[in-house]
């Protein structure tokens, strides 16, 4: 059997450590495949979609800012994904195109490992993108009282029918028990900034930044008690191997 490939689709991504987590999995699993960054304009998506059809691609990951974006170009959306409305996992089966979000596996086990309990507590989300809706589901699920935070709260309504959409302008007036953010600022891109101020993260008793290089990022730095994004990456990975490789791994 020929050596499969995968790879991770989006823009900017350049510092992304997916690759050397899942070549971790392929060794430890005994699996015979690649995975690269694939960072690329919208334009090029339909060549993407051209070589998965193909089968010179066996399956992708996707990121900022494809989350929604690619949801048009498949052939079926899974359950979850398609009450999360955004994938970051394509999988091919039989020559169709399927759609997953695996980012709800990484973010539960993440605020499961910070041992939170937020059920009829209060969390807020900052952002509106792909990542944002896979931890408001998790989160609501949880039992928590969701607030999605965005800059432009009338147009994102729109998408959010049923959630409590605010701005950030709201934000000095809201204290919780966990504030999430599922921005890139602070990233490699920005590492010298943050979404919101020191005086907002201390409103909050947890924090989550989907974030995980800089591992500290100056969002988390205002927390007592915070986490970066990096097992979630982690754990999304391994579920979305499982789906590829259609069998458990270990890691």
């Amino acid at each position: 059997m020929s050596q499969k490939r995968y790879g991770l689709l989006g823009r900017g991504i350049s510092y992304s450590y997916s690759p050397e987590i899942h070549a971790k999995i392929f060794s430890e699993n005994g699996i015979d495949a690649t995975y690269s960054i694939l960072d690329l304009t919208e334009s090029a998506i339909p060549d993407i979609i051209r070589e998965l059809r193909e089968g010179r691609i066996h399956g992708i990951n996707v990121t900022i800012p494809y989350k929604q974006i690619i949801m048009e170009y498949l052939d079926e959306i899974d359950s979850l994904t398609i009450k999360i409305g955004a994938i970051n996992t394509v999988s091919v089966k039989n020559g169709r195109l399927i759609g997953h979000n695996t980012d709800y596996n990484g973010f539960l086990e993440t605020v499961k490992t910070m041992g939170l309990d937020c059920n009829g507590k209060t969390a807020v989300i900052l952002g509106t993108g792909g990542s944002a809706a896979a931890c408001v589901r998790v989160l609501q699920e949880l039992g928590a009282k969701v607030i999605l935070i965005s800059r432009t709260p009338k147009d994102i309504k729109r998408i959010f029918l049923k959630e409590d959409v605010r701005s950030y302008e709201d934000l000095k007036d809201i204290k919780g028990y966990l504030i999430v953010n599922a921005t890139p600022i602070g990233g490699k891109n920005s590492i010298d900034q943050s979404p919101v101020s020191k005086e907002i993260v201390e409103n909050f008793e947890n924090a989550i930044d989907l974030i995980y290089n800089p591992e500290v990022t100056k969002f988390l730095s205002y927390s007592k008690n915070g986490k970066n994004g990096k097992e979630m990456l982690t754990k999304q990975a391994l579920a979305t191997e499982e789906i590829w490789q259609e069998r458990k791994l270990g890691v």
